[in-house]
């Protein structure tokens, strides 16, 4: 079973979402699998990462998969500074090195998940879900002038370097508000932000739209991941979002009842 896009709407109302994290774990003959639905929070007194923590000594795992790339340096970071700075990410990478675990991303390849946005959707519109998922981010009241100032790099790296087709204006901060407020409908202000934008179990924007592509094809690398990880090693942990898991759950049990 592959995950669609419109599978996801189909989530809104999941009581699954209730605590963090979300645990779907099994096994089967040596195979032990636990995968770990988390919300991205940036506080390290969350008791999410205390019983993500106490999930890891139980399992011990031999190799964990994680959503997105981490910085290299994230991993040498102190517990909190790397939740601070990465939320589950940076929880995730820290506690791996600190046990000696090895770790991959379960992600997509960016230029995969390029050509699928595009596609699907319109330059403009996978340029403003772009900005605003990866730069001014899913967290309330987000510091827009240091996204500003990062502004630049993230263009040159994240846009052009993606293989986005830009239009005239897009290279400054300026530009990108114009288009937001053209796209979104609405204004961008820390105060206003509203990470709901891209989540993708809602239909309130087009960038609702785009997270759906987005997250349907991730998952789809996510499984074949899951699967390679299962043929090398017995105890495996795979750190996502929760909507992923939750969205990959009835493909989970298919593949393990395949599972040799």
């Amino acid at each position: 079973m592959q995950s669609t896009p419109n599978n996801y709407l189909k989530l809104k109302d999941s009581a699954k979402f209730s605590s963090a994290p979300y645990v779907w774990e099994r096994t089967k003959g040596r195979k032990h699998i636990v995968v770990i639905g988390t919300d991205h929070l940036l506080d390290p007194r969350s008791p999410m990462y205390r019983r993500m923590a106490a999930i890891f000594d139980r399992v011990q795992p031999q190799f964990i998969l994680h959503e997105s790339v981490a910085p290299d340096d994230l991993s040498t970071e102190t517990r909190d500074q790397a939740i601070r700075r990465g939320a589950d990410l940076g929880f995730t990478v820290q506690l791996a090195r600190q046990l000696g675990i090895p770790t991959e991303s379960g992600d997509a390849p960016a230029r995969e998940e390029m050509n699928e946005l595009l596609a699907r959707h319109s330059a403009s519109e996978v340029f403003v879900y772009l900005v605003s998922t990866r730069l001014v981010g899913s967290y309330r009241n987000p510091d827009l002038s240091e996204d500003a100032a990062e502004y630049p790099a993230f263009f040159d790296s994240q846009i052009i370097g993606n293989g986005v087709p830009v239009q005239e204006g897009w290279e400054t901060w300026d530009g990108f508000l114009r288009e937001y407020r053209r796209v979104a409908g609405r204004s961008l202000a820390s105060k206003t932000w509203d990470p709901q934008l891209l989540d993708p179990t809602l239909n309130t924007s087009k960038l609702n739209e785009v997270a759906r592509t987005s997250d349907a094809l991730r998952d789809q690398f996510l499984l074949a991941a899951i699967r390679t990880s299962l043929q090398r090693y017995d105890r495996v942990i795979v750190v996502f979002g929760s909507a992923h898991v939750v969205e990959l759950e009835p493909s989970l049990e298919e593949m393990l009842k395949n599972q040799h």
